[in-house]
Formats: structure tokens, C-alpha cells, sequence
């Protein structure tokens, strides 16, 4: 509505508006993405109309091809590891993780990277979005901003089995204790929770003050 006295232009909204939920372009690329992949909606797709069109709509905005390459783009997965920095779901510290990617996958989430975690030498998940910086080893040494973060843990072993998991270049052993050094406090705080019936952390102080409140929580919670 144009008021030309005023010199306004009034809009009129239906109350539907305020109902809408707005989504950024990378969960549209997330849709685009299973859309594209997954196998139980790629057979949605094809039987509904409606996702077919807002499907081929995407199409217009997001590609799986480069623009500057006559061939699709491939994820260039190699041998060598590179570190990683990740934010996990609820938390808001970032953790370092040398990995060897292995595929992309997707789930309800979004997009997941499947990768080998080399220090505990076990398959992961990580969430594309979380995943706050990419670098491979040599850089990451490199930087003296990045060493001086670094801690080193004294463990006490409790199951000798744990060792056979383990890759023996992370870690140094002097009789029942395990030596190990990690990127940051964040890493060796998460590493101590996971492995609470393998090995009880003795040094530093602060580690282990902090793992005996988030066990004494846990207790309390029982």
C-alpha cells in the first residue's frame, strides 16, 4: 500500500510469515548433497514431483563439478595424513585430529568426512561443518603458535591388551607408565575421558583435576 501523502509504502504480511524457518546455503547444499546421494531419496525423488522440482531448482546453484575443470571435481584423498581441527557437537573448543581421509558420507547431520584417526588408530566420523581448519603435519609443527599449546600426559597403565591398539610412535613407556604428548589440553582431556578403564592419567594436575570433577559429575548423575 503506497501512502502518497506520507511518502510510505506500507507492507501487509499474511501471520504465516513469522512462521517460516529460514535455512543458510550450506544446509541447501546439505539437501542438495543427500538428494544427489542418498539412495533412499534418490528413489523419493524420482517418485515425487514436488522434490524433483525443488531438486532441479538447487541444480541451478550448486554443482558437483569445478568451473575451471572440464571433469568433475574428486576429493583428493591421499596416503599422507593431515591434521584437522574440530569443534564437537555441544562443545565450543576446537580439537586436533591427524587423520588419513577415507570417504564422504551423508546422514541426517549433513555431509560426514569417514577418516582413520592415527594417533588411536580407529575409524571416525567428522561433521563437514565442524571441521574449523585443515593442515597437513609438517605446517602444523611448523608453528611455533600451535607447539606451545601442546601437553604432554603421564599415564598409569591398566590394561597391558590397550598397547596392541595403539601406534608405539605416540607414546613413550617407563615401566606401568605411558608417556604422551597431545596438540592441546582439549585433546588429552577428551583422550583421558574415552579411556578412563584403560589407563589413569597422573600428570598434570590440572588434567587430572578436571577429569575427576567430569567423574564425580558422572556419579552424581547415577
Amino acid at each position: 500500500e503506497i501512502n502518497e501523502d506520507k511518502k510510505e509504502i506500507i507492507f501487509h504480511f499474511s501471520d504465516n510469515v513469522y512462521e517460516f524457518v529460514s535455512i543458510n546455503d550450506g544446509e541447501l547444499f546439505n539437501l542438495y548433497f543427500l538428494l544427489s546421494t542418498d539412495s533412499k531419496l534418490l528413489l523419493l525423488k524420482e517418485k515425487n514431483s514436488s522434490i524433483k522440482e525443488f531438486y532441479n531448482l538447487l541444480s541451478k546453484y550448486f554443482s558437483f563439478e569445478s568451473s575451471d575443470l572440464p571433469e568433475s571435481l574428486e576429493l583428493p584423498f591421499s596416503d599422507q595424513p593431515i591434521l584437522i581441527e574440530y569443534i564437537k557437537l555441544g562443545s565450543t573448543e576446537s580439537i586436533f585430529y591427524k587423520i588419513k581421509p577415507i570417504s564422504l558420507k551423508s546422514n541426517s547431520d549433513g555431509i560426514i568426512l569417514e577418516a582413520l584417526d592415527i594417533d588411536e588408530n580407529s575409524i571416525k566420523t567428522f561433521l563437514i561443518e565442524r571441521i574449523v581448519n585443515i593442515s597437513d603435519n609438517s605446517e602444523y609443527l611448523k608453528n611455533s603458535k600451535s607447539k606451545k599449546n601442546n601437553i604432554k600426559v603421564e599415564f598409569d597403565l591398566i590394561d597391558e591388551n590397550f598397547l596392541k591398539k595403539l601406534d608405539s610412535r605416540i607414546y613413550i613407556r617407563k615401566g606401568k607408565s605411558l608417556f604422551m604428548e597431545f596438540y592441546s589440553y582439549e585433546n588429552a582431556l577428551d583422550y583421558a575421558i574415552k579411556n578412563l578403564l584403560n589407563f589413569n592419567v597422573i600428570s598434570p594436575t590440572n588434567l587430572l583435576n578436571d577429569l575427576n570433577k567430569r567423574k564425580n559429575n558422572l556419579l552424581e548423575m547415577l
